[in-house]
């Protein structure tokens, strides 16, 4: 078969594999979009951090209004965390941003993997280079849900 033949035929297999995967700021402005269509303003998810980063890596769950985290309990016991961990509990915007930071960094690896349905993220492994050791880090959340806050 002559090669300009099979140029045709694999230029079409190349152009679905693009679409298939895209890039990863496509895909994530994408499910970014999907999470604002959404309606989560007050939620809770459950949330985990595997990093090298001193700080415990066991599950949480997050409660966040406004784009604020209010509250971190542990999952397993429902303990509360004490306030002062700056952004080490994200909010699923916080995830989006780290993200974003991943992309503009031009990460050695980045994989994440998203909410079918609301379009957050719920598996995120990120290693920013590659030669360098315990700098990766990843996220894992789910069990989303819609939380009203009540006021008395």
């Amino acid at each position: 078969m002559p090669v300009s033949k099979l140029l045709l035929l694999f230029i079409p297999f190349t152009l679905a594999c693009s679409n298939i995967f895209g890039s990863e700021r496509g895909t994530w402005e994408d499910n970014l979009a999907k999470w604002e269509r959404s309606g989560f303003e007050t939620y809770r998810y459950r949330f985990e951090r595997r990093c090298f980063c001193g700080l415990s890596s066991e599950p949480m769950f997050i409660l966040v209004s406004n784009e604020s985290v209010w509250s971190v309990t542990n999952a397993a016991t429902g303990e509360a965390i004490e306030e002062g961990h700056g952004d080490f509990y994200l909010t699923v915007d916080g995830l989006f941003d780290t993200i974003r930071d991943a992309i503009d960094r031009d990460a050695h690896k980045l994989s994440v993997v998203y909410h079918h349905v609301y379009g957050y993220p719920i598996s995120v492994d990120i290693d920013y280079e590659e030669n360098t050791i315990d700098e990766e880090v990843s996220f894992r959340a789910g069990q989303l849900e819609k939380f009203l806050l009540k006021f008395q």
